[in-house]
């Protein structure tokens, strides 16, 4: 279930001076913090469970982006006390379940990316949704909130676009950060070289 590299698996073993497994590197990663396997995995991945249930899935091509903090926080106990998510659909219909599938078809649209905390963050925090719909108007394919906010991203069809959007008139209260996406061969490149 975890492609962990080989390399990086001996790398971590080694500066712990110990003599570690997979799994139980996952284990010690998800006890750090429920994103941490992620980072074991890099690449395009689906979190579940608290986010350190980590499936890799097909890598993404490249794509830039901008991340944009608009300044305030929300509170993570909070942002999931306003999920109302109701019980997990079992039908075939289940949103994660469809994106997987487009992700293994190789179908690279980012038409299916979703955030349910956006449905509660949002209209609680215009700060946020200001963020998100600037990243919309100045071009984003796709605009979404990171995690349970306050952050938000937006995918950009290239670098050049992508950049444009520093210069664009943002809120003086936001910070605008460029990126990229990495695959997992360039996650774990640029780990050890």
């Amino acid at each position: 279930m975890y492609p962990l590299c080989s390399t990086f698996r001996a790398e971590l073993c080694r500066l712990w001076q110990l003599d570690l497994g997979t799994s139980d590197l996952i284990s010690i990663a998800a006890e750090l913090g429920s994103d941490i396997p992620f980072f074991l995995v890099g690449g395009t991945a689906l979190g579940s469970g608290r986010g350190e249930k980590v499936e890799p899935l097909p890598d993404f091509p490249s794509r830039h982006l901008i991340v944009i903090f608009p300044g305030i926080q929300v509170a993570t106990a909070q942002a999931y006390n306003s999920l109302n998510l109701g019980l997990t659909s079992t039908t075939e219909d289940n949103r994660i379940l469809s994106f997987c599938g487009q992700m293994k078809e190789d179908v690279h649209s980012l038409t299916g990316f979703f955030n349910d905390f956006e449905a509660s963050i949002l209209p609680a925090y215009p700060p946020v949704q200001e963020a998100v719909d600037f990243l919309k108007r100045e071009g984003a394919a796709s605009a979404l909130l990171s995690g349970s906010g306050s952050a938000v991203f937006g995918f950009f069809p290239s670098e050049e676009s992508a950049l444009a959007v520093l210069r664009a008139d943002a809120r003086e209260t936001w910070q605008l950060f460029p990126a990229k996406t990495l695959s997992r061969t360039e996650y774990f490149h640029r780990m050890f070289g």
